[in-house]
């Protein structure tokens, strides 16, 4: 009776048999789909038995290397048969290069009829596996001779299917470069993570801190989606890892939406952007806190089509700031156009959007490393521009803003600079101080736009006679201090004297008048047996005050009236 049913069992399946490519065991095959036919389970109720006795016209031969089904709630059976031409067993290892696979069961019927059930999978527990490797796999025995093989599978996950049947060698080997390449990717990734820190503890700055965890988000996504934090975490809680990827995709999102609101400054440049932006994040934290009310298939479903989107809003956010003049746009743009690509062609593959490769399945880590490199270069820039900004502020808080010159806050910084090199050796310093004489008489006369031009005029002239170790300040209303490092008096009342000329016979050019000018100078040089500072500017005042004595009493005589400043 047993041996009617396996000749009826056998002329059932021979023209099925016969109508798939054969494999032959001696070589190792790698995305076999274009050797599989495919049958769809709508209600997952078929058992193998059922299966093998179905006819051949219901199986669907695959025609590509991977199976692409999409979001589906089927189950599909793939079918192909193997030879081993061999007098013995031979052990060959069944992988998955899609680890978020839930179910996979593995059936093989042997030449003589027998059934060999093997199962894998992310829905079961970590030790299910035969090699203890993020990717899904069972070890298989064929006996010699023609065996049919029987792959099942049943996700809610994205159904992207490469079924690979190998030594154990090239199995290994393979997951090793596997390896190597996620642990390049990683180590560049926590490189800048790093790094980024070690700014932030520097700097101080939001952004900065943001970007970090970012970086981190993607690690902590790449590690769920790449199946390692399966045998860290969830070795004996597979529902724990399937909440893990998806609900590693929402953080990473919100991650890129906070450091995006925080980089681009939209609190301060664009409150309206920073509020949509804001409403957009609250969203995604709700849709990912909302992961078990919605069901886990429709969670993962979302969270790979927000990735998309999201990375595409970030993108419009970067490519406005740059069209509105942000500089560190720039670098934000190209570093964001990296991980949307990254992201799109990933995500497009799960979806079987596009066809399946490696490097459209794995896109999302390299165009994140780009966008990695990129965006610190984005940091980088936005530092530097943050110390720009502080210098200027510096700056311009110690500059006179009508005459460029130094200020009197600029004297009390740059006096201390002086005090530390005069206590260090033999001091050699001398100060001018220069005043304007009827600089009043220049502003009732012809206005204050007159006397601020008359004042721009002057520090102009007082900057073609000084040295570059010289410095120029201007102390109030129309007093100006020149100090000259290295001069000794007799030098400095030389530079007094043609600064005196120069001044004198260079009239402001005025509308259409040349306004003559003159101005009173006092010298002083400093002296270690001064106390303090102020002494060496109070000598400077004291012989200004007598040169404009002089200079008064010169114009009495001369007959001209004196109009005190």
């Amino acid at each position: 009776m047993g041996l009617r049913w396996l000749l009826l069992l056998w002329v059932v399946l021979a023209p099925a048999v016969s109508a798939l490519p054969l494999l032959d065991l001696a070589s190792s095959h790698e995305a076999i789909g274009e050797a599989v036919a495919v049958l769809e389970d709508p209600g997952g109720q078929l058992g193998a038995e059922q299966v093998l006795r179905l006819p051949p016209e219901r199986f669907v031969p695959l025609g590509q290397p991977v199976a692409s089904h999409t979001f589906t709630r089927s189950a599909y059976w793939y079918r192909f048969d193997v030879e081993n031409r061999q007098a013995v067993p031979v052990s060959r290892i069944l992988w998955l290069v899609q680890g978020w696979l839930d179910r996979v069961d593995v059936v093989i019927q042997a030449p003589d009829g027998r059934l060999t059930r093997l199962e894998t999978g992310n829905g079961r527990p970590f030790a299910a596996r035969a090699i203890a490797v993020p990717a899904p796999n069972v070890r298989a025995e064929f006996a010699a001779g023609r065996s049919v093989v029987l792959v099942r599978i049943q996700t809610p996950d994205p159904f992207i299917v490469s079924i690979n049947l190998t030594t154990e060698a090239r199995f290994l080997y393979a997951q090793m470069v596997d390896g190597i390449l996620g642990g390049l990717v990683y180590g560049a990734i926590l490189a800048m993570l790093l790094y980024n820190l070690l700014l932030y503890l520097g700097t101080r700055e939001g952004y900065q801190l943001a970007y970090v965890g970012y970086l981190a988000s993607f690690l902590l996504m790449n590690a769920a989606y790449n199946n390692y934090t399966f045998p860290l975490w969830f070795a004996e809680n597979p529902a724990g890892q399937d909440w893990m990827q998806s609900g590693a995709i929402f953080a990473f999102l919100c991650a890129g939406l906070i450091f995006t609101r925080s980089f681009l400054e939209l609190h301060q440049r664009r409150p309206r952007l920073y509020r949509v932006t804001s409403a957009l994040l609250y969203l995604l934290i709700l849709l990912g806190l909302s992961g078990p009310l919605l069901g886990y298939a429709l969670h993962v479903e979302l969270s790979i089509v927000l990735s998309s989107l999201v990375s595409a809003y970030s993108f419009s956010l970067g490519l406005y700031a740059w069209y509105r003049g942000d500089r560190a746009a720039r670098f934000f743009l190209l570093g964001t156009m990296s991980g949307l690509l990254g992201t799109m062609l990933t995500a497009c593959t799960v979806m079987a959007l596009v066809p399946f490769h490696y490097i459209t399945y794995k896109a999302i880590d390299f165009g994140l490393v780009v966008d990695g490199i990129l965006m610190s270069l984005a940091l980088i820039d936005r530092i530097k521009q943050a110390g720009e900004q502080r210098l200027r502020a510096e700056l311009e808080s110690r500059t006179d803003a009508l005459t460029g010159l130094y200020n009197r806050r600029g004297y009390q910084d740059l006096c201390a600079q002086h005090m530390a090199r005069l206590a260090d050796g033999p001091p050699t310093l001398c100060a001018l101080l220069i005043d304007i004489n009827h600089f009043k008489q220049v502003n009732d006369t012809y206005g204050h736009a007159a006397g601020d031009a008359l004042l721009q005029h002057v520090a102009g002239l007082l900057g073609q006679v000084l040295r570059q170790r010289d410095q120029a300040f201007r102390m109030g209303g129309d007093e100006f201090l020149l100090l000259l490092p290295g001069q000794d008096l007799v030098a400095a009342q030389g530079l007094a004297a043609r600064l005196r000329q120069l001044l004198a016979q260079t009239p402001l050019p005025w509308q259409s008048l040349r306004l003559p000018f003159s101005v009173s100078i006092g010298v002083s040089q400093w002296s270690s047996d001064e106390a303090g500072w102020d002494a060496l500017l109070r000598r400077a005042d004291a012989a200004m005050y007598q040169d404009k004595q002089a200079y008064a009493r010169q114009n009495k005589n001369s007959g001209d009236a004196t109009v005190e400043k």
